[in-house]
């Protein structure tokens, strides 16, 4: 899996850079249910290679995935025009991950993804999903932790996840959510999944 994974990531990169698509947008409960992992974690790792950023994750909590991983690697370079995939060294946040495949990897391919194997000793490898709007950096106000959330942007919240705090008064669609407000909302979309 890590080597498909690692295959497509490379063949992402490859693509040219001026491609012109968009990003559709997706409900949570859609990027809930279609990542392979859902986990809280610090980056304490993060590496160039052939390009390519590569992160690892130190992971603290497992919403979706298998609960015994604690270390993940991910993609961390935008792999199109209107990817946003980064990740800061000593970053916390909430990750959405998936994992992918391409077909045909050529010999740079093959080079390129030996490097990264090197990096991450062979453990599993994935990428932001939703072209990098799977990745929520925490941030710390008065002891406690937020995510921030967009209301026109284009991954869609609902109605019920309520803003703790909004730093720009007049932009009444952006806010503070508490983490564990989004935690919960999207344990309570996994719980549902279950029941169906």
């Amino acid at each position: 899996m890590a080597k498909r994974f690692i295959l497509m990531c490379v063949a992402l990169l490859s693509l040219t850079a001026t491609s012109f698509a968009s990003v559709r947008p997706m409900r949570l409960e859609e990027l809930t249910q279609s990542s392979d992992y859902i986990v809280v974690g610090k980056v304490t790792k993060t590496r160039i290679i052939d390009g390519q950023k590569i992160a690892e994750l130190h992971v603290t909590r497992t919403l979706k995935g298998n609960p015994s991983v604690t270390r993940l690697y991910f993609s961390a370079s935008p792999g199109w025009a209107c990817d946003v995939s980064d990740a800061r060294l000593h970053e916390t946040g909430l990750f959405f991950l998936e994992s992918g495949d391409i077909p045909n990897p050529d010999e740079e391919d093959l080079r390129s993804i030996k490097k990264v194997e090197k990096f991450t000793g062979g453990a599993p490898f994935f990428y932001i999903s939703f072209s990098g709007r799977g990745r929520k950096v925490f941030k710390r106000v008065g002891g406690k932790e937020y995510v921030y959330v967009w209301r026109r942007g284009e991954l869609i919240y609902p109605e019920s996840l309520e803003f703790a705090l909004r730093p720009d008064p007049k932009d009444a669609d952006l806010g503070l959510v508490h983490v564990d407000d989004l935690l919960a909302l999207i344990n309570s979309y996994l719980a549902n999944k279950g029941a169906a």
